[in-house]
């Protein structure tokens, strides 16, 4: 018997997955522009994505513009743990 593979990404992962950045930020828009005429919950029903991703989405917009549709870095802003500059070029100079 074969097993049948269920795609578990939902239809909004799916449309941005694999586009250019430029690609993503026009889908983004989109879904901006629709979640402002019908609503949250419309629209994360429409696009298949959590009502938190629309909600992301549109504050982004609402704070900035378009700009703010692209993607942010998900690097930490801070290592605690990491060596103070003086000391690795103290190490440096040796």
């Amino acid at each position: 018997m074969k097993s049948e593979q269920v795609d578990l990404r939902t239809q909004y992962c799916t449309m941005v997955f694999k586009r250019s950045g430029q690609e993503q930020i026009l889908i983004r828009q989109e879904i901006v522009r629709y979640a402002q005429r019908h609503g949250i919950n419309t629209t994360a029903k429409h696009y298949g994505c959590s009502k938190n991703t629309v909600r992301t989405w549109l504050r982004r917009f609402e704070k900035g513009g378009t700009g703010e549709l692209k993607n942010k870095s998900r690097a930490p802003h801070y290592c605690p743990h990491k060596t103070p500059k003086e000391i690795e070029d103290l190490v440096i100079a040796k």
